[in-house]
C-alpha cells in the first residue's frame, strides 16, 4: 500500500522510531536515562552531554540541520511509550531523510534494540515513519540491517519491538529514517545493547578559579583561568586535551588574547591559560572545552573596567530642605514618599552641567503638562524643560533579569568609557516592572556603585543586580528631534510607524515591542519610599528619538474602566519644543482607541495628533461613560448608542444626518446628563467618522 496515496489523514503526534532500554538497566547497556530531559522543552541535545563518550560510542555523519537528542518520551504532551521510561534518543529537523551513525571504540558482536511504542489511540491516528538500522565493519561492509521501507499506520496504542543486528566486527551503526514529508518529526531511538559495551570514560569538568575577575583594559588578568578534570571516584586526571578560545568580547575591542588555546591537564587534573583583556570596556568571556566530559563546556566570564567614579553628589529625597514638599500635584504624596525617579533625574542634570535640586525641579515640572504622567517621571520632557533645552535624556532599556551580560556591557560603557551616571529601576515585580529608582555613579572591585535617593544602599548587588536601564543625561550633538508619548495607569500604547514597525505594548502577541529605530517603552512604578506601600500605578512612556518625517498611528488599548490623558511632546531637529498636546479620553477593560500623529521635525514645525474612530471604539465610549457616570442616564447612552449602530449601516448623505443628529444630542446634553470630558470624547469621535 502507498501510504503517501490512500492514508491522508491529520497527524497530532508524528511516527516516532525509537530504540528503547530493556526493563532494566544492565552493564552492557547504554543508559540514555541518566540525563534529565524532564523539563520543557524535554530534550537535551547529545552533543552537549558525555553520555555516548563514556560507553566509547561516537556520533558521525549527522544530517545537517537536525538535532539528535535526548528525549522523555511521556512528557510534555509526548505519547511514546519506552520499554524503561522515561527517556528516548530522537533525531528532528528533516521529514524527507535523516540518519547519523554511531562509532564502537570496540567492535560489537551484536546490537539489540526496541522499536518505541506508543499510547495514542483514535482521533487522527498515529503514522510510524520507514526506517533502517544497518551494521557495517571497520572496512565500511555491510554485516547485518534491519528497518522497514514503508510507513506504518494504526489508530490504537502498540507496544515496544525488539531488534537485533548480528556481527561479528559490527564498528558502526547507521540509523535512518524516512517520512516522505508526511508524519513530521521521525528518528527517536534509545537504549543500545550489547555485550562489548562498557563504560570507559566518566570525566568531569569543574572550574576551579579566576572567574569573574576585573582589570583594566589592556591588561593580564591578575589570576589564571584555571579548570579540572576528575573521574568518578573526584580523582584528578592528567593527560586530558583542553582547549580555551575567547567567545565573546565588546563590539570593536582588539588586543584581548589567550597565552595559549590548547592545554592538556597536568598531574592534578588541572588546566589553565592566562587572559589578557582587549582595549575596550566590558566583558570578556572565555570558553574552556573537553571532548568527552561532563559538561563538555564551561565559561569564564571577566570585566575590562576595573573601578571607574563619575563623581555624582548624591541627593537623597528625605532631605529636610524639599521632602515634605507635595510631590506634582498631589494633594497628599510628598518628594519623601515618591520622589525617587525625580532626585535620580535630578543627580543626573546636575552631573551634567543643569544645576538644581529635587525640590526645585519639581516645581519645574508640575508646571507643565508633560513632565508628569501620572505619578512617574517622563524622561525625556523633563530633561528638555529642566536644562532649557539643552540637554537629552538618553533612553535605553535592558532588562538585567533577561539580559545580564547586555545591562553590563551597556553600564561599563556608559559609566566608565562615558562617564555619564547611568538612572536604573530596581525593586522589580512579577512582570519587571520597577518600583524604585536610583542612579549608577561607578564600578568597584566589580560591582556597580549607586547614589540611593531613598534608602542608605550603596551598590547593585544590594538589589541582587536586578535592574532595568532608564538611560543617562548628556548634551546631545546634531538633530536631536524627539518624539515622546505617556499615558498613566489606566492603558498602554503602541506606536506604528509608516513601513508597519512597532513601538509599545502589541495587543495581539501580548508583548512589548521596539521595533521602530531609536525608539523605546518604558512601564514605570513608584512604591512609597516611607511606608513601604506598594505601588498602585503604572506609568507607560514611548519614546523615538529622531523620528522619521510623517504619519504614525497611536492605538491606545484600555487595562481598566476610566479616564486617561495622553500627552504627546514633539521636540524638532534643532532641540526645540513644539506645541504639547494633551488628550483626555475614556478606556475600558481592552477597548481600543487610535490617533494619527503627523510627524514634521524641522525648526519652526508644528506636529497634529487627531483622533480616528470607528464604530465600535465610538459604541465602546458610550458604554464606558455610562459605566463611569459620565453619562447619568440609560435613556440617552441607549439613544446614542443606536444612533451610532444606524449610522454604521448607512451611507452616503444618510450617515452624515444620523451622525450630525447624534452630535446635535451630546450637544444638547453636555453639562446636564453627559459630562463635559464624556461629551468632548463623544463629539471628537462623531467628527472623525464624518471623514470615514
Amino acid at each position: 500500500m502507498n501510504l503517501r496515496v490512500k492514508f491522508v489523514l491529520s497527524i497530532v503526534l508524528p511516527g516516532l522510531l525509537c530504540l528503547m532500554l530493556p526493563g532494566s538497566i544492565r552493564a552492557d547497556t547504554v543508559n540514555i536515562n541518566s540525563i534529565n530531559a524532564n523539563n520543557s522543552p524535554f530534550f537535551v541535545d547529545i552533543s552537549t552531554t558525555n553520555l555516548l563518550a563514556q560507553y566509547g560510542i561516537t556520533l558521525a555523519n549527522v544530517t545537517p540541520g537536525t538535532t539528535v537528542a535526548v528525549l522523555c518520551g511521556e512528557c510534555g504532551g509526548n505519547s511514546i511509550v519506552p520499554s524503561s521510561p522515561p527517556n528516548t534518543l530522537t533525531q528532528f529537523g528533516n521529514d524527507n531523510g535523516m540518519s547519523y551513525t554511531l562509532q564502537f571504540s570496540t567492535p560489537l558482536s551484536t546490537l539489540s534494540f526496541n522499536l518505541a511504542g506508543n499510547s495514542k489511540s483514535g482521533g487522527s491516528g498515529t503514522v510510524v515513519a520507514a526506517w533502517s538500522a544497518t551494521a557495517f565493519n571497520a572496512s565500511g561492509a555491510v554485516v547485518s540491517s534491519v528497518g522497514d521501507p514503508s510507513l506504518f499506520s494504526t489508530f490504537s496504542p502498540f507496544s515496544p519491538q525488539p531488534f537485533t543486528l548480528t556481527g561479528p566486527g559490527i564498528a558502526s551503526v547507521t540509523f535512518f529514517t524516512q517520512c516522505f514529508n508526511f508524519c513530521g518529526t521521525v528518528l527517536n531511538i534509545a537504549d543500545l545493547s550489547a555485550p562489548e559495551i562498557k563504560i570507559v570514560s566518566s570525566l568531569t569538568l569543574s572550574l576551579l578559579s579566576g572567574d569573574g575577575q576585573a582589570d583594566p583594559p589592556l591588561t593580564a588578568l591578575s589570576k589564571a583561568l584555571v579548570v579540572k578534570v576528575t573521574d568518578q571516584s573526584g580523582s584528578a586526571v592528567p593527560g586530558v586535551p583542553i582547549s580555551f578560545a575567547i567567545t565573546q568580547q565588546p563590539s570593536g575591542a582588539n588586543g584581548a588574547s589567550l597565552d595559549s588555546s590548547a592545554v592538556t591537564t597536568s598531574s592534578d587534573g588541572t588546566a589553565s591559560v592566562q587572559l589578557t583583556l582587549g582595549d575596550t570596556l566590558g566583558r570578556y568571556q572565555v570558553t574552556a572545552s573537553c571532548t568527552g566530559c561532563v559538561p563538555n563546556t564551561l565559561v569564564f566570564s571577566e570585566t575590562a573596567g576595573g573601578e571607574c567614579t563619575t563623581n555624582v553628589t548624591r541627593e537623597s529625597q528625605g532631605d529636610p530642605r524639599w521632602a515634605s514638599n507635595l510631590y506634582d500635584h498631589s494633594s497628599t504624596l510628598t518628594i519623601q514618599n515618591k520622589g525617587c525617579a525625580l532626585t535620580s533625574l535630578s543627580m543626573a542634570l546636575n552631573i551634567a552641567g543643569a544645576s538644581n535640586d529635587p525640590g526645585t525641579l519639581n516645581q519645574t515640572m508640575a508646571s507643565t503638562d508633560t513632565d508628569y504622567s501620572g505619578l512617574g517621571v517622563n524622561w525625556g520632557p523633563a530633561t528638555r524643560d529642566a536644562s532649557g533645552g539643552t540637554l537629552k535624556f538618553h533612553s535605553q532599556r535592558i532588562d538585567s533579569t533577561v539580559d545580564l551580560q547586555g545591562a553590563q556591557n551597556y553600564l561599563d560603557n556608559v559609566v566608565c568609557q562615558q562617564h555619564h551616571p547611568v538612572i536604573v529601576g530596581v525593586n522589580l515585580n512579577d512582570q519587571g516592572t520597577p518600583r524604585h529608582f536610583v542612579i549608577v555613579t561607578g564600578k568597584k572591585n566589580g560591582d556597580y556603585q549607586i547614589a540611593d535617593p531613598g534608602f542608605s544602599r550603596t551598590a547593585l548587588s544590594d538589589y541582587d543586580n536586578e535592574f532595568v536601564t532608564r538611560g543617562f543625561v548628556a548634551d546631545p550633538p546634531g538633530d536631536i528631534s524627539e518624539l515622546n508619548l505617556a499615558v498613566g495607569d489606566v492603558a498602554e500604547t503602541l506606536v506604528i510607524d509608516s513601513a508597519g514597525r512597532k513601538t509599545g505594548f502589541d495587543p495581539a502577541s501580548g508583548q512589548v515591542v521596539e521595533q521602530i529605530p531609536n525608539s523605546t517603552y518604558f512601564r514605570d512604578s513608584l512604591q512609597d519610599d516611607v511606608t513601604g506601600a506598594p505601588a498602585t500605578e503604572t506609568t507607560h512612556l514611548t519614546e523615538i528619538f529622531q523620528p522619521a518625517q510623517g504619519g504614525y498611528q497611536i492605538v491606545v488599548t484600555g487595562l481598566k474602566l476610566g479616564t486617561y490623558s495622553l500627552s504627546s511632546r514633539m521636540f524638532s531637529q534643532d532641540g526645540r519644543s513644539q506645541p504639547d498636546v494633551l488628550i483626555t479620553s475614556i478606556a475600558g477593560p481592552g477597548s481600543a482607541s487610535s490617533f494619527a500623529v503627523q510627524v514634521a521635525s524641522t525648526p519652526g514645525s508644528a506636529s497634529e495628533v487627531v483622533v480616528i474612530a470607528t464604530f465600535a471604539s465610538t459604541l465602546g465610549d458610550i458604554t464606558n461613560s455610562l459605566q463611569l457616570g459620565l453619562i447619568d442616564n440609560h435613556g440617552i447612552a441607549n439613544s446614542l448608542s443606536k444612533k451610532i449602530q444606524h449610522a454604521q449601516d448607512a451611507t452616503g448623505p444618510d450617515r452624515t444626518n444620523i451622525l450630525n443628529a447624534f452630535i446635535n444630542e451630546v450637544s444638547a446634553q453636555a453639562g446636564k446628563h453627559i459630562s463635559g470630558l464624556a461629551a468632548q470624547v463623544l463629539l471628537a469621535d462623531a467628527n472623525s467618522l464624518l471623514k470615514l
